[in-house]
């Protein structure tokens, strides 16, 4: 069931959206999600930024970010012998593909910040985007949470993956909260991405209003990525396998059977219950432990 629930999901955001849709992309580094970033903005309408990552594109575009984490690459020099660092180039390439692509990308526009990586009772809220120095930015400030929630809202699916700030600290959760509520209260269909966002929805204590938090982990991030999702791919190997003479034969054409009806409900897209046709189909988690165990067989 869950491996069913998460392919659908996944394809039903991924592969023809209600729309608008918005990805809220966060942590701590480009490099970490620029993959992901990359793909989505092939996709969405909106795209909300958040996290230490959001620092490098918001010093990308000539912002200062104070003593806030950004991360950097090994720099390189380039055919007409500037200096260029390759993080801050992967930012700069993603603003410019948003624009083409007719995305409306968001970066914080305030934050919440200390002089240290600490919680604190009366944090910083700068007035803007820059980060005075000596502070760090460790949480988005009211006005971007403000702005980030009513644009979340009016998007018909929604996809999250990374917190917005600290939210382990709770001087700077405020943000990442109000993301998951507002992904709760959302009418349309709202996906968590797995790892510290699941976390942080189920912190809050919005997680059970969400239509899907993703158990993938990194698994999940391939899919935000465009690559194929490593079960299906193993079921693909398997059933190029010559039939074994035990009746493996039999449980292969159910495999496929499986596969082939995950994908037609997926590209369906609408109209139907997923859970409803899945039943009436005959199909049941059975298939898919069956499967597994008929996979560790061949190896």
């Amino acid at each position: 069931y869950l491996m069913k629930k998460e392919i659908y999901s996944f394809a039903k955001a991924l592969t023809n959206p209600a729309r608008p849709m918005c990805a809220i992309v966060g942590g701590s580094k480009v490099s970490d999600k620029i993959k992901v970033l990359e793909n989505l903005v092939k996709q969405v309408n909106k795209l909300f930024i958040g996290g230490a990552m959001a620092y490098v594109f918001l010093k990308a575009k000539g912002f200062t970010v104070g003593k806030s984490y950004c991360e950097t690459g090994q720099s390189f020099v380039d055919k007409y012998g500037e200096t260029k660092d390759p993080i801050m180039e992967m930012a700069k390439g993603l603003l410019q593909k948003a624009e083409e692509c007719g995305v409306e990308l968001f970066l914080p526009e305030d934050h919440v910040c200390h002089t240290e990586f600490a919680a604190v009772e009366s944090p910083l809220v700068t007035t803007d985007e820059n980060v005075p120095e000596g502070y760090m930015a460790l949480d988005i400030g009211p006005k971007t949470r403000a702005k980030y929630v009513a644009n979340i809202s009016s998007c018909a699916t929604v996809v999250w993956n990374g917190p917005m700030g600290v939210f382990e600290m709770a001087p700077y959760a405020q943000g990442t909260f109000d993301v998951a509520k507002a992904l709760a209260e959302c009418p349309g269909m709202t996906i968590i991405g797995g790892g510290d966002s699941a976390s942080a929805a189920e912190m809050s204590g919005y997680a059970g209003f969400i239509s899907h938090v993703s158990t993938g982990g990194g698994a999940s991030l391939e899919l935000l990525e465009g690559k194929a999702l490593p079960g299906i791919t193993a079921l693909d190997n398997a059933l190029q396998t010559t039939p074994k003479e035990d009746g493996s034969a039999d449980l292969k054409a159910a495999i496929k059977e499986l596969k082939d009806e995950v994908k037609r409900l997926a590209e369906k897209q609408a109209g139907f219950d997923f859970v409803r046709e899945m039943r009436s189909a005959g199909f049941t988690a059975g298939i898919v432990i069956g499967a597994l165990y008929f996979l560790k067989g061949m190896k």
